[in-house]
């Protein structure tokens, strides 16, 4: 796996967090979520469009960056974005209570 970029985000329970994927040539990203590094990974996007209904509510897809509305100390967790087998950028985000 070819990881070109490795980033910390830090947000507070009730913000809104926008993740950008730095990625070359590609518009549309695919986003993956994994609570911890030995946990399962979870897809949260495919080419651009939330892969389910429970992500809806409080996550959008803008482009190639993810948008987390009212973050939860649940979102806490690794965040993939990559293009098919292709991985660009992991972002660790720590949520802290307010």
């Amino acid at each position: 796996m070819l990881v070109l970029a490795t980033s910390v985000e830090q947000t507070s329970t009730g913000q809104a967090e926008h993740l950008l994927c730095r990625m070359m040539e590609v518009k549309e990203a695919d986003w993956i979520y994994q609570r911890s590094e030995n946990a399962p990974r979870e897809k949260i996007s495919s080419n651009g469009t939330l892969t389910d209904d429970v992500y809806y509510d409080r996550y959008a897809i803008d482009g190639s960056s993810l948008i987390i509305n009212e973050v939860k100390a649940s979102d806490a967790g690794i965040y993939i974005c990559g293009h098919g087998s292709q991985v660009y950028q992991k972002l660790q985000l720590n949520v802290s209570g307010m």
